[in-house]
């Protein structure tokens, strides 16, 4: 697998915070940082690196780096976080698993149960009525089936 960086270097061209390079001898550009050197041959004097070169420089020393880099190095982080993300993975599911049963929990306590109560309440108010109905009906055919023998049975 091969990473494609999308940084592109400054080129020649100076960052839009730096002036143009038009000073007067002794004065230093903003863009460029001042070293002391002490060379063997020379002595002791004042070298200055330009700043956009540097970051230029670092750029593209990037863009040719960062593919072979991650190349090489992504499988090894990969592996040394695959316990961390199996942990992180595991714990968010036992997180999401207690909080689905607890909300699934209060619905049906703050819900569902109260509507099944009140159901089961009107079913056995009805039952209640069929049976009183029922048994009126079973003591009038009662009453008529004895009415009706003694009726019958008188010479």
């Amino acid at each position: 697998m091969t990473y494609r960086a999308t940084i592109s270097g400054l080129g020649a061209t100076r960052p839009s915070w730096c002036p143009a390079r038009t000073f007067n001898s002794g004065v230093q550009d903003p863009c460029e940082i001042e070293y002391s050197v002490d060379l063997p041959i020379v002595g002791r004097t004042t070298m200055a690196i330009p700043v956009d070169q540097m970051t230029n420089d670092a750029i593209l020393t990037a863009e040719r780096q960062l593919p072979q880099l991650l190349d090489r190095n992504l499988p090894m982080v990969y592996a040394k976080l695959q316990p961390f993300l199996d942990q992180t993975i595991a714990s968010a599911m036992a997180d999401l698993q207690y909080s689905l049963t607890e909300t699934l929990q209060k619905a049906l306590d703050k819900q569902v149960l109260p509507a099944v109560r009140t159901q089961e309440e009107e079913v056995i108010a009805e039952a209640e009525v069929v049976v009183e109905k029922a048994i009126l009906g079973l003591a009038v055919l009662g009453a008529l089936g004895v009415g009706a023998w003694v009726y019958f049975r008188k010479p």
